[in-house]
C-alpha cells in the first residue's frame, strides 16, 4: 500500500493513506482522521488481504467506500483476482464478520483490480478513474 502511495504521489495525485497518518487503526482516533479524508475523496482504495478481512476497522472503511460509490478494490495478497475471489470466498463470515462485506461485494461481482501485473497496472486503473 505505501508504495502504491508514492506511486500515485509521483504522478501527481493527492493521496491520503491511514497507515502514514498519526492514528494507528487500533487508535480510537483513526476515524477522525479518516472520515473528513473519505468525503473528500474521489477514490477509496481498499487493498484485500488476509489481514484486511480480519479487520474491523478496515471492514467500517469498505462499507463506507461502497456506500459514497468511490469503492475500488485492489487485490493485495493475493495478487492476482481468482486465488483472491478464492479467500474472500472461503472467509467464514460468521467466525469473521469483518470479512461479511468483502464477502457480499465479491458474491456480487464487484469489480476487482489485480496487482500481480504491477502497481504500475493499478496506478493506471486508478487514473482512469480519476479522469
Amino acid at each position: 500500500a505505501i508504495k502504491l502511495h508514492d506511486l500515485l504521489v509521483d504522478k501527481g495525485y493527492t493521496v491520503f493513506q491511514q497507515t502514514t497518518g498519526r492514528f494507528a487503526k487500533d487508535s480510537p482516533d483513526w476515524k477522525r482522521e479518516w472520515v473528513p479524508n473519505a468525503q473528500a475523496a474521489t477514490l477509496i482504495v481498499c487493498m484485500l488481504s488476509k489481514w484486511y478481512l480480519r479487520s474491523e476497522a478496515c471492514a467500517m472503511e469498505f462499507r463506507v467506500a461502497e456506500n459514497l460509490r468511490k469503492l475500488m478494490v485492489v487485490c493485495a495478497d493475493p495478487p492476482d483476482i481468482g486465488p483472491s475471489k478464492e479467500m474472500v470466498m472461503a472467509t467464514d463470515a460468521k467466525a469473521i464478520p469483518s470479512a461479511s462485506g468483502p464477502f457480499m461485494y465479491v458474491a456480487a461481482g464487484g469489480q476487482l483490480t489485480a496487482s500481480d501485473g504491477g502497481l504500475e497496472v493499478v496506478a493506471a486503473e486508478v487514473a482512469k478513474v480519476m479522469r
